[in-house]
């Protein structure tokens, strides 16, 4: 009887363990792979779950969705990014305007400049994600990596 109760409180307080939550709708893996001494990519493989979309690098910051985007601390410099993945160039009825989005999978690679003697690379990236009939708020995840 006197594990009961602690069971009941379980039971009763775990939907509350989901509240404040964001759902997220992809997945991310991050690697870096080294160019020279001090140039990497970051490579970013992002695993959108079935139905859902996620947003190209390449919009407007100030149209439709939010772009997908990688931000690093100070001290490193943003050389070039790319997308590959499952992409469409389609009409998106959500925005009511041609968009870039990915579904299913997702690979971004953006190639930086570290300080000489860099350990670490830190940042963010931020992604929004859509299906059909509604968006996600925007998600910003922090991250840091070691460098080979």
């Amino acid at each position: 009887m006197k594990h009961l109760l602690p069971f009941i409180l379980f039971v009763l307080l775990l939907p509350a363990v989901g509240i404040g939550q964001p759902r997220q709708a992809a997945q991310w893996e991050l690697r870096v792979e080294k160019v020279d001494d001090t140039t990497y990519d970051l490579i970013a493989d992002a695993s959108i779950d079935k139905g859902w979309f996620i947003y190209s690098q390449f919009l407007a910051p100030d149209e439709g969705p939010i772009p997908t985007s990688f931000d690093f601390e100070d001290g490193v410099k943003y050389l070039s990014k790319r997308e590959d993945g499952n992409k469409h160039e389609v009409y998106d009825a959500i925005f009511e305007m041609d968009l870039v989005k990915f579904s299913d999978s997702a690979t971004f690679t953006s190639r930086v400049k570290v300080r000489p003697g860099a350990k670490t690379l830190s940042g963010s990236y931020t992604y929004m994600s859509c299906d059909e009939t509604k968006c996600l708020p925007p998600i910003q995840q922090k991250f840091t990596v070691d460098l080979p």
